[in-house]
C-alpha cells in the first residue's frame, strides 16, 4: 500500500518499538475530519464499539472493529438498532476484515453497503 499508513490500535497488536516504528502514528483513538462524496465529515477511529462516540449527536462517523461474527457482534448491532430507535443518531460501522470480505473499502463503500447515506451537513 501507497501512503502513511496509521495504526488505530487493537488487543493484538505488538506494542514494541521496532513493531511501531513501521507505522506513520500509532494510536488508540482518532478523531479526524475527511472528505467524502463532497462533504466534509468527521471520523472517529477506533478499534472498541463506543455507542456514545464523541460528535455522534453531530453528524459524526464511528469507524471500529474488535467484534467479530459472534453474538458480541450481535448484540452491538442490536444496541446500535436500539439508539436509532429511541431517535439518537449512531452511525458506527464495524469494519472488522471479516465483515469487508477480507478486502480493503474506502468509506463511501462501508457507508453505501449498510444502506445509509451521507448527509449534507
Amino acid at each position: 500500500m501507497n501512503g502513511h499508513i496509521h495504526l488505530i490500535r487493537s488487543n493484538h497488536d505488538k506494542r514494541s518499538e521496532a513493531y511501531e516504528s513501521c507505522f506513520y502514528e500509532v494510536v488508540d483513538y482518532k478523531d479526524m475530519g475527511i472528505m467524502a462524496d463532497g462533504v466534509k465529515c468527521r471520523l472517529i477511529l477506533s478499534y472498541y464499539f463506543i455507542p456514545f462516540y464523541n460528535g455522534a449527536r453531530h453528524m459524526a462517523f464511528m469507524l471500529h472493529g474488535h467484534t467479530h461474527k459472534t453474538e458480541e457482534s450481535v448484540m452491538e448491532e442490536r444496541i446500535k438498532k436500539d439508539i436509532r430507535r429511541k431517535g439518537l443518531r449512531c452511525e458506527a460501522y464495524n469494519v472488522g476484515a471479516m465483515w469487508q470480505n477480507y478486502e480493503p473499502q474506502t468509506f463511501e463503500e462501508i457507508i453505501a453497503r449498510q444502506g445509509r447515506k451521507i448527509p449534507l451537513i
